[in-house]
């Protein structure tokens, strides 16, 4: 409905109305007087003579229902009000008029009151106002000329209009609301009718003037017209009831909930009725009906529950027949009544269970017919088989919540049990990292053995409302004194705050009755994906770190049982690594690797470097350990790579054309796209693949040696040099390197630390580079810290050295400066070198 004016009391409103239009009547009909207009046609015609038509057009009188609250009104009353006008002095005309429908409204449609009062008002007004309008456009010709039948036309298009509006006005002050549209489609269609009909009643005026022996048969004719015209309006009204109620049906089909069908069905009732009020009655089989009613006073559903009455007019519907109410019988809203309807509900196997009702007809709608109540049937009918089905419906899904729900739930405490945990990690896993914490104490079993079982699942769910009030967020429980926290998509550092604050929460004693209770809980966490993206792996780690523990300690999985320092130091920086790679907060140095033959620059090595603000500078290796563990490695790695690659670019601008090497950690070999992951780095950088190196470990790729063998056979072939990093410290280093396609070894520091004043060292170092000269392969040798051991390399025939004798790690843009400095031959320099003691020392193990 079109929202409009809202409008002051029906009854108020509606009494001012009518003494408008009687006090409008009155004024009127004193200024037009009683003499009968000067060109009437003769011959006259006796009044009491029209006054059966009037009443005959009344009872003839067809509503066609509109959408809402209202209807189009259809009758050839048009035919008498012309004949009035053209015959009669308008005192006869009035008189005529109200002794015919008032006969009618009171005798067969039974009005009474308020509405009986408004129709007789409006007809009053319609009869002077059609008068005056008549008089001025007719003038002093003849109603049988054309402008007699111009006046006649412009009296009913007026009265008509007239009626249209009044009527209007006094449904929306009955309904509280105008609405415009329904206006609007009443003057449409109202107005073709009134054109037709006041033709034929213009032609019966000029037969009875001109040749009055000819209106038999006109009346023939108008017989079987208006015949007809009741059959197809019959037909119209048939086909509106049953749109209207394929609509309900529609609505109705469309909802599954309970709940919101009885509304729909309260609202369709109403409106497909043409009610003012619709309500469910519904039988709780002791002695109790409940009461939804749905009314233009209340547009919200209200509910109440009361005794069954002894007696009411819709009782017999119990019977599980329809039942109607007429006008008298009524007993709702007293004198003012409008009849009501009601059907039987039939719900499932139980019989008639309740009673669907409407009451109180629209004010412009005729009171309930035979015809409403068979529609009604027809419609609760349906009804029945939605709410049916919508409470069946809901009663499954009550069901299956409350399956659902013990599935969840532990039933001694009420929280999540561990299946409701499993599913909530499982959720939390899609969208990154989380910590879960699980909780223990040792206690329960204490209170079992000495207070009894009933003591110790008391004090268990004294527990878990402890625990549930002390966090944040849901506790589950999963088995005997095991509870656990997920927080999802939270800094590392929440875990051990959140774990640290219930523990506190549970050092205050729980009251057992009157015994007070201290509990000691232990704590252990599991990250993801730092240590698994696995809902039960995560639970089994959670499970072994809390047990690893002390009472009253707060440990974490990573490997080994970590003090609780440790173990935030790891969160912290698990935390904080993916941060640090998106913001570019890690850094890479390179140290340079030069020729021993002669001191040329031959490359440089990447070192990765990280100053992290609360831990200051972090070893590369714990970098590497924390990335592997966070799922980060990859991503690292070709961080390395893309920026060694970029810094060699600018390099090569400069005029310094060297290789750089960059570690390949053991995860990172095993990717079986790593090759066209490096061709994508050197495309960009415009970098020669013979100029990068890419380092592995025998060990890393001995962890799957033929997908290893594979991924580096790609790496070969793109042009890449390949280099056996730490050599000599693997189990089958030398029985194994034939198989590998490298182009240079790099031997363990391990070997060059040890070569001050020990002879047998260096037989085995001489070894071991002429087993690699024989091979092919280039040697390098890495961590040569002083001068004599950087002369005995050089002796013993490597081809490249790198350490702090020669240069420290620098950034890229220092390295420029230290190669243009000493672009002359190599000049051996301690470890005190001023360029050397420019640069940050940090530790070297474990480098990517």
């Amino acid at each position: 409905m079109t929202p409009g004016k809202r409008l002051p009391s029906p009854d108020v409103g509606i009494a001012l109305l009518v003494a408008t239009m009687l006090a409008v009547t009155v004024g009127l009909f004193v200024a037009l007087g009683d003499q009968q207009t000067a060109s009437v046609a003769e011959p006259g015609i006796p009044w009491w003579l029209l006054l059966p038509l009037f009443a005959l057009a009344e009872v003839a009188v067809l509503h066609v229902p509109t959408s809402r609250g209202g209807a189009h009104t259809h009758s050839l009353r048009e035919l008498p009000n012309v004949l009035g006008l053209a015959f009669l002095a308008p005192t006869a005309y009035l008189l005529a008029h109200l002794a015919g429908t008032g006969a009618a409204l009171l005798l067969h449609r039974r009005q009474r009151g308020t509405k009986l009062a408004f129709n007789l008002a409006l007809f009053s007004l319609e009869v002077v106002v059609g008068i005056t309008a008549y008089r001025l456009v007719l003038g002093d010709a003849s109603p049988v000329d054309p402008r007699g039948w111009l006046a006649a036309l412009t009296a009913t298009l007026l009265t008509d209009v007239l009626s249209a509006l009044l009527i209007a006005g006094v449904i929306a002050l009955h309904e509280r609301e105008l609405d415009r549209s329904v206006l609007a489609q009443t003057l449409t269609r109202g107005s073709l009718a009134v054109v037709a009909n006041t033709a034929l009643a213009c032609l019966v005026v000029v037969l009875l003037v001109l040749e009055s022996s000819a209106l038999p048969l006109l009346v023939v004719v108008l017989l079987v017209m208006f015949v007809t015209y009741r059959a197809y309006l019959v037909l119209w009204v048939g086909h509106a009831r049953v749109h209207q109620l394929y609509r309900f049906v529609q609505e109705a089909a469309d909802l599954t909930g309970a709940e919101e069908l009885v509304t729909v069905v309260l609202r369709e009732a109403r409106d497909v009725m043409h009610a003012s009020a619709a309500e469910v009655v519904l039988l709780d089989g002791r002695g109790q009906i409940r009461r939804r009613a749905l009314s233009e006073e209340a547009p919200d559903v209200v509910e109440t529950a009361e005794p069954v009455p002894e007696e009411t007019w819709w009782h017999c519907a119990l019977d599980g027949e329809a039942v109607r109410a007429d006008v008298t019988e009524c007993d709702l809203h007293g004198a003012d009544c409008r009849g009501g309807v009601a059907a039987p509900l039939r719900l499932a196997e139980a019989g008639v269970t309740g009673v669907l009702l409407v009451h109180d007809r629209t004010v412009d709608v005729d009171p309930f017919t035979p015809e409403d109540a068979q529609l009604f049937a027809t419609l609760t009918a349906h009804a029945s088989a939605a709410l049916d089905n919508a409470f069946m419906l809901d009663k499954l899904r009550r069901v299956a919540a409350e399956r659902e729900h013990q599935a969840m739930h532990d039933t001694l405490t009420g929280l999540p049990n561990r299946a409701g945990l499993s599913q909530r990690l499982e959720a939390a896993l899609d969208g990154g990292t989380l910590a879960l914490l699980l909780l223990g104490t040792d206690d329960i079993a204490r209170v079992d053995d000495v207070l009894g079982h009933s003591s110790g699942m008391a004090l268990l769910r004294l527990l878990a409302q402890r625990l549930g009030e002390a966090s944040p967020e849901p506790v589950y429980r999963l088995e005997g004194d095991q509870f656990a926290v997920v927080l999802a998509g939270r800094a590392a550092g929440d875990a051990l705050d959140l774990a640290g604050r219930l523990v506190a929460a549970l050092r205050q004693p729980l009251l057992l009755g009157a015994v007070p209770l201290h509990v000691t809980a232990r704590v252990g966490i599991a990250c993801a994906p730092l240590d698994g993206a696995d809902a039960e792996d995560l639970i089994r780690l959670a499970v072994l770190s809390m047990h690893t523990g002390a009472p009253g300690e707060i440990t974490t999985a990573h490997g080994k049982a970590l003090g609780v320092q440790d173990g935030q130091r790891r969160l912290v920086l698990a935390a904080d690594l993916s941060t640090a790679l998106d913001e570019g907060g890690l850094e890479v140095w390179y140290q340079p690797q030069v020729v021993l033959r002669d001191g040329t620059l031959h490359g440089a090595e990447a070192l990765l470097r990280w100053q992290h603000p609360t831990y200051s500078w972090v070893n590369p290796g714990e970098i590497v350990d924390v990335a592997e563990r966070a799922g980060q490695l990859l991503r690292l790695t070709e961080m390395v790579l893309a920026t060694a690659l970029e810094q060699r670019a600018r390099w090569q601008r400069d005029g310094l054309s060297v290789s750089v090497s960059v570690n390949l950690a053991a995860q990172t070999i095993h990717e079986e796209d790593l090759a066209e992951r490096v061709a994508r780095h050197l495309w960009a950088t415009r970098t020669p693949a013979r100029l990068l190196v890419l380092e592995v470990t025998e060990s890393g790729v001995m962890r799957d040696s033929e997908r290893g063998l594979a991924v580096l056979r790609s790496l070969s072939q793109l042009g890449v040099e390949l280099s056996i990093d730490d050599f000599g410290t693997g189990h089958s280093s030398l029985a194994y390197l034939d198989r590998l396609p490298v182009q240079e070894v790099k031997i363990d520091r391990a070997f060059v630390q040890a070569l001050e004043g020990r002879e047998h060292d260096s037989a085995v170092l001489r070894s071991t580079i002429g087993l690699a000269h024989e091979m092919g392969l280039r040697v390098v040798v890495e961590g040569v810290e002083g001068t004599e051991a950087l002369r005995k390399v050089e002796d013993l025939g490597s081809d490249l050295g790198q350490g702090y004798v020669i240069a420290r790690p620098m950034p890229g843009g220092d390295l420029f400066a230290w190669w243009t400095v000493r672009r002359h031959p190599l000049v051996c320099t301690g470890p005190d070198d001023a360029a050397s003691r420019s640069v940050r020392s940090v530790d070297d193990s474990r480098q990517l």
